[in-house]
């Protein structure tokens, strides 16, 4: 049989075990401060004395110097790669420059810093009483107010904005149903290549109209099958529409659409702004010069005042009576040749044309 301990031995074998255990605890507790000590002086070390800027490189197509872009990001060379905030420095630049749509700022270790710039398109150019500000695909407003819209922009009409927003600013919440609106048409536009859209008219949501080239009013009505109506207005225009025709297009009510040829201005057509008409009248004339309609006397004079054709015909490459057959045979010909031509110089537009879809 095994000797028992005694209470004396059992007292001095625990002391010694907490002895172990508190020295254990003394020794990890050491490594611990340790290795803080030595990961607050790296931290401190890479905070101040590695790891300093010597690189800020600038990518993009933009139009804003380097320098300027630099300045405002708020980087500069010597400063430390990790002691700033790369989102912070990105969205100081969106806010300082309108044309700036996003800037991407990176790290690139051990000394360099990236800026990727992407720089906003212009979509739009809306009218407003002091001239027309131009907007990027968001709704951001990059600069204006200017007195008239960019090459190839299409005039935006109907915004209703009080007073003339700071470029870099957004449209207003009130106005943000008008411009999604507006972003579906130029969608839709793009998608069926009608590319010469020069007047989106957004006064009335209920009665929206285009200008095709400055000469085909395109009704739209309202936002119910707007897709169907775009494609079909490009359908009628591609198949109906020529260079010289200048009117009306309605395709407001499907399936039909009623092309005509007409004065736009009239008030029961279409109220353009008043400032659109030197447009429209510069442009008309170059496309379909204005005939004037022949005095009521000539228009009812009879046929033997219109100069004979008689001297006109080969009578001598005839043989005998022949030459006067043939002129008395063309006579008829002529007459109603000459009534068509006094018809088309009336200047009357042709009658209403409908078109089903």
């Amino acid at each position: 049989m095994g000797r028992k301990k005694r209470p004396a031995e059992q007292r001095s074998h625990s002391a010694a075990a907490r002895r172990r255990k508190k020295n254990e605890r003394k020794y990890a507790f050491t490594c611990c401060v340790v290795l803080l000590l030595l990961l607050s002086v790296g931290a401190a070390l890479s905070l101040t004395v590695f790891f300093p800027i010597e690189t800020i490189s600038v990518s993009g197509s933009t139009r804003y110097a380097e320098g300027d872009l630099m300045e405002a990001s708020g980087l500069k060379t010597g400063d430390n790669i990790l002691c700033f905030r790369a989102s912070a420095a990105g969205d100081r630049l969106v806010e300082r420059f309108p044309y700036i749509e996003r800037a991407r700022v990176t790290r690139v270790f051990p000394d360099t810093v990236s800026i990727q710039v992407t720089e906003s398109e212009v979509n739009t150019a809306i009218e407003t009483d002091g001239g027309y500000l131009l907007l990027s695909g968001r709704g951001r407003i990059l600069e204006g107010p200017n007195p008239y819209p960019p090459d190839g922009c299409p005039r935006i009409i109907g915004f209703q904005l009080s007073g003339t927003p700071a470029p870099g600013s957004y449209l207003p919440k009130t106005e943000q149903e008008r411009f999604d609106l507006l972003r579906e048409i130029e969608a839709g536009l793009r998608e069926n290549g009608l590319s010469s859209i020069s007047v989106i008219d957004l006064r009335d949501l209920i009665e929206m109209r285009l200008l095709y080239d400055g000469r085909l009013a395109i009704k739209l009505g309202s936002r119910i099958d707007l897709p169907y109506k775009l494609r079909a207005a490009a359908e009628v225009i591609r198949l109906s529409v020529d260079s010289k025709t200048v009117g009306t297009l309605d395709v407001s009510v499907r399936p039909t659409m009623r092309l005509r040829e007409i004065n736009l201005y009239a008030a029961d057509v279409w109220p353009f702004p008043e400032s659109m008409r030197g447009d429209y009248e510069r442009t008309i004339p170059k496309i379909r010069p204005m005939i004037p309609k022949p005095p009521e006397a000539s228009s009812s004079a009879p046929a033997e005042s219109l100069p004979p054709a008689s001297p006109q015909q080969p009578e001598t490459e005839l043989p005998g009576g022949e030459a006067g057959e043939a002129s008395s045979a063309e006579a008829p010909e002529e007459a109603p040749q000459e009534e068509e031509e006094e018809t088309s110089d009336d200047g009357e537009l042709p009658p209403l044309t409908v078109i089903e879809a």
